[in-house]
């Protein structure tokens, strides 16, 4: 059982009534930025009573605190020259080619495109290695936590907290804050099939539409 959290101040500062709702986030999070931008309610944690019905159409969140295929999966601000831990970075630049063609092989024995990859870890990097490009401070220094680059712990009542989040590519030692997800989410809309395979989310949305009409003339 993990003992992170997210269900206090000042996780949520941004959300709206600025209240903590349990995503490690200063607002919105990944699913909830992806629903708003195809036009649908933010999804619900599996586990909550009200997925059902037209809700459960609209998707379901299954993230879950502390969850990584490692141990030390996550972004982590402790080494001396802030830079990201090697070792984790290499596993994902092996992972993620290897999950987009099992994706491939999925859709092709299904015989059409049902599976969609998306690359996170490349759509970060440029902002991770190019910060002042995206409006951004610094991606070295988290808004939220303690120790050196406030990248000790989660975020908590007690941790340093920065004044403007729009600064900040990381809000805690792992988590990307709002403004760095939306920039995220608005490359997973328009991205290449080389960070999204086998179509970006604005064509799998053109596609669907296509789709819903020839239904509803037949």
């Amino acid at each position: 059982m993990t003992t992170a959290r997210a269900d206090s101040p000042p996780n949520g500062i941004d959300y709206p009534h600025q209240q903590p709702t349990g995503r490690f986030s200063n607002g919105l999070n990944f699913p909830d930025l992806i629903a708003e931008a195809l036009g649908l309610e933010s999804p619900l944690p599996f586990l909550n009573p009200d997925l059902k019905g037209k809700k459960l159409l609209a998707g379901a969140n299954f993230a879950s605190a502390g969850i990584g295929v490692l141990n030390d999966t996550g972004f982590q601000f402790g080494s001396m020259n802030g830079e990201c831990a090697d070792e984790p970075q290499e596993a994902a630049k092996m992972f993620n080619p290897k999950l987009f063609d099992l994706v491939d092989e999925l859709n092709r024995d299904i015989g059409e495109d049902v599976f969609i990859s998306a690359n996170a870890f490349s759509l970060k990097m440029d902002m991770i290695e190019k910060p002042e490009q995206y409006g951004f401070k610094t991606s070295k220094v988290a808004c939220c936590g303690q120790g050196m680059y406030n990248g000790l712990g989660m975020c908590t009542e007690m941790s340093n907290l920065c004044s403007n989040r729009d600064e900040y590519v990381f809000w805690d030692p792992y988590h990307p804050t709002e403004k760095a997800l939306r920039i995220m989410v608005k490359k997973l809309m328009d991205a290449s099939t080389d960070h999204i395979r086998p179509m970006n989310l604005s064509t799998m949305m053109a596609v669907d539409a296509v789709a819903g009409a020839d239904r509803a003339i037949n």
